[in-house]
């Protein structure tokens, strides 16, 4: 698992004082964005290589979305990371109460960008990734 601790701003919330979706899902990706990063496979290390992660699909289910101001938690679990194919399982928390907000699942696929196509993950990033599963 990895997570960071945010605070919902106000460009972050719709006109109900809700997080928008799209800063919902903003937060998924910089989750999974500052994990690669910790892990040495981040973005200087991808672009150097011309290779790159790209998200296919999104399936995010949502009990509420936190008001401006809340202080979260947005965690991510790599659950499978394999061949060309990596899927990531996220939550979205309350910081004080732990109450959870959102559940997310995600698929991505390696791609070597110069040539267009997917790619095999490299040696050692499955293991630098480690493979969680979603807490219930």
């Amino acid at each position: 698992m990895y997570s960071y601790d945010a605070r919902v701003r106000y460009s972050e919330v719709d006109g109900r004082d809700r997080l928008k979706i799209v800063s919902l899902v903003n937060m998924l990706q910089d989750c999974a964005t500052f994990h690669s990063e910790d892990t040495g496979f981040g973005l200087e290390w991808l672009m150097e290589r011309r290779h790159g992660w790209f998200v296919t699909s999104y399936q995010i289910l949502i009990d509420d979305l936190p008001a401006m101001g809340t202080e979260v938690v947005v965690a991510t679990f790599p659950h499978v990371v394999k061949g060309m194919i990596g899927e990531r399982y996220y939550t979205l928390c309350d910081k004080a109460t732990g109450h959870m907000y959102v559940r997310a699942k995600s698929i991505w696929v390696y791609m070597d960008v110069a040539a267009g196509k997917p790619s095999r993950i490299p040696e050692g990033m499955a293991e630098a990734y480690g493979t969680d599963e979603l807490p219930t």
